[in-house]
């Protein structure tokens, strides 16, 4: 059996550009993944995400997608908030900071 399901990453602002991948999703009944970017998402997608919840059956889920999705490696080929360039305690904090923005 095979399953097809959208993931839409760096979500952090109800726009246009959101909201057209959302309901496109929605209107097909196709299961979305949202990746939040907690220290940039807006309070009109946190009203927005948590209405959604409330009022519908339709499957979508919301995953933390880091914290503040900035790019700590000097590598300009490969960008990555997490890894060898930060200590695993920096790493945590933030990781900690994005799970209880998102508790939120």
């Amino acid at each position: 059996m095979h399953y097809i399901y959208l993931r839409d990453d760096d979500v952090y602002r109800y726009d246009d550009r959101f909201l057209s991948i959302f309901h496109l999703a929605k209107k097909h009944d196709m299961p979305l993944i949202l990746g939040i970017v907690p220290k940039k998402i807006d309070r009109e997608l946190i009203h927005f995400l948590n209405k959604e919840k409330e009022s519908t059956d339709y499957s979508f889920d919301i995953a933390q997608h880091g914290w503040s999705h900035k790019n700590y490696n000097k590598d300009i080929q490969n960008k990555y908030e997490f890894g060898p360039s930060r200590t695993y305690r920096q790493q945590k904090e933030d990781i900690t900071k994005g799970y209880n923005k998102m508790k939120e």
